[in-house]
This record gives C-alpha cells, structure tokens and sequence, in this order.
C-alpha cells in the first residue's frame, strides 16, 4: 500500500490525528483490523449478559436462594452496563480509546474469574457487577469508531457485518451456557469470555488509538451519575422485593419513591449542568427518540426472554441445560 494511496484514503476522513497516525503505520486495511479488535471485545463482554440464565437453576440449588435473589444475577450486569455505557464519551475523552479499552476487559476478566470462584451468592453478584460495568464501557465503542475509520460510504455496510457478532452474542449464549454447564459445571459460565478478551488485550494495545496528549480533560458529572445510579438501583429494589414485601409496603413504597426523585433529579441536571453526562437534547430528534423507543422495546424482548425462559424449560418442564439452549437457538439464527 503506497503512502499516496493512504492519504488518499485519510482524506476522505474526519478523524484524529493519532488514528491518522495509526493508518500511515498498518495501511488502509487498519480500520477493518480495529473493527474486528473491538468487535471481539464486544463479543467477549457480552456474551456474558445471557450466558448466566441457562445457570441460575443450578446456582439456586447450590447456594440455596429463591428467585428474589437469583434474579440479581441478570438485573445487577445490566443496571451497572447502562450506567457506564453514559461514562464511556468522558472515559475515551479523559482516558483515550486504548486505555479505556484495555482497561474495560481487564476489568471484565477480573470479573469473570471472580465469579467462577466465588463461595457465595454475594461475590457472585459483584463478579456479575463487575462484567457488566465493563460491557457498558465496550458496547458503544464499535459505533464511535466506524465514523472515524470509515468514509461515510462504507460506514452502513461496516455497521452491519460488526452488528452480526453484536447482536448473535448474547443470543448463542445461553446455548454455550447449556454445553458448559452439563460437561463441567455453572461456574465455568462465568468464564466464557476470558478466552477472547485474552485475545482482545494485544489487539488493543497495538491497535486502539491512544489519547490526544494536548486535548484537555473533560469534567465529569458526578451528580448525575449518582442520581441515575441511585434511580436504576432504587427501582430494582423495589419491583425485585415486591411480591415478598408487598406492593403497598413502606419498603416498597420508600425505594419507588427514591428511585422516582433520583430520576427527577437527574432529568432537571441534565438540562442544566454545563458538562452533562446525557445530552437530552437529543431526544428532541424525532428519528432518534422512535429508534430508542423500539431498542428499549427490542431490549425488553431479547434479555426478558433469554432470562424467563430457560427458568421455566429447567425448573418447570425438566428440561438440561444444553436442551434448554438449543431450544432457544433458532431465535438467535433468525436475529
């Protein structure tokens, strides 16, 4: 690849100088190879969000916990994912992509050998914690980076074949979960994508750009990030206790109230801190609420399912874990 033809490519691009940098070194095929890098990141993280469902039968009977609690094993990855997937603009801004990125799966690997070890539900919920933290921070990633490898040509295409191991992930997982847990054991779940963030880390240190040294480091909105962490949290309290404590109870009663102040809190901050961590601005866009609108409904369906069911093919019907999972693949290959 000649140099005139990399020029010729990076000025059909509006990126940075060090991924322009990143360019000159490996050529115009960089792009795919940082592509592929942060989709198997993607990948790696998470699978893990559906993986542990076909193992919570198997995790109830050996800790002996009732559903109220089990179900933190699902709800505890995507309360903690959604919280750092609005850190992580700050994060590559404060940061830069590489450290952020290595960061991330270090964090999620540490999460995941947690959790294969731990002697009590506790510790398991932080490993799942942990793991989602790190999927919040990973997940936007493969978005933000196609507009700057890419001219916008080829961002569309690009989109789509990364989207494949995106969505498939945690579609396929809790068949690989089922196969896991029948030939070994639950724990080994949780260790599913250690393999693959071991092959992620080189890759990012080698190809994820680093940060600008001159661009000055953002604030961060700390007030907003607890308001929204205390609203999801809240929330969960209150719907995981309901039916144990009683809708109508002052615990109940107390954590929807919390939840419900927090949010407001968080609404009215956002519209007026100088630094948000969510711009509501853009909610105004009527293309961009209708798409957020159908990825909650989207979201809703794919993690309500991929957690209700295996409950009841395992605990109701008597159905493996492996049985369980392939039940539950024609979904996946469809998505």
């Amino acid at each position: 690849m000649t140099s005139a033809s990399v020029e010729d490519y990076l000025s059909q691009l509006n990126t940075t100088p060090e991924i322009k940098a990143l360019f000159r070194r490996f050529g115009t095929s960089y792009g795919w190879w940082a592509m592929i890098t942060i989709t198997l990141a993607n990948v790696a993280t998470l699978i893990s969000g559906t993986i542990i469902n076909v193992a919570i039968p198997d995790i109830m009977g050996a800790f002996g916990i009732g559903q109220d609690k089990a179900q933190w094993l699902a709800t505890a990855f995507l309360a903690s994912s959604t919280v750092t997937m609005l850190l992580n603009a700050w994060l590559v801004r404060a940061l830069g992509m590489r450290v952020t990125v290595v960061s991330a799966i270090s964090l999620f690997m540490a999460g995941s050998i947690l959790g294969s070890v731990s002697p009590n539900t506790d510790l398991l919920i932080v490993a799942r914690i942990l793991q989602g933290l790190a999927t919040g921070i990973i997940t936007p990633m493969s978005m933000s980076l196609v507009f700057q490898l890419f001219p916008s040509g080829k961002q569309g295409s690009v989109m789509g074949i990364t989207a494949v191991g995106i969505v498939l992930a945690p579609a396929v997982g809790p068949v690989l979960g089922g196969v896991l847990i029948d030939s070994f054991n639950w724990r080994y779940v949780y260790l599913m994508g250690v393999p693959i963030s071991v092959l992620v880390l080189p890759l990012a240190v080698t190809l994820m750009p680093p940060r600008d040294p001159n661009a000055p480091r953002p604030p961060l909105d700390w007030f907003g990030l607890l308001c929204l962490s205390v609203s999801i949290c809240g929330l969960l309290i209150a719907l995981s206790n309901g039916h144990k404590e009683g809708w109508s109870s002052n615990f109940v009663v107390f954590w929807v109230g919390a939840s419900s102040v927090s949010l407001a809190c968080f609404l009215w901050w956002e519209t007026h801190t100088e630094h948000p961590l969510l711009d509501l601005r853009v909610f105004t866009f009527y293309r961009f609420s209708m798409i957020s609108a159908l990825g909650f409904v989207f979201g809703a369906g794919l993690y309500g399912s991929t957690y209700l069911v295996p409950l009841f093919l395992q605990l109701v019907q008597g159905i493996t874990a492996t049985t369980t999972g392939l039940i539950m693949l024609p979904a996946a290959l469809v998505m």
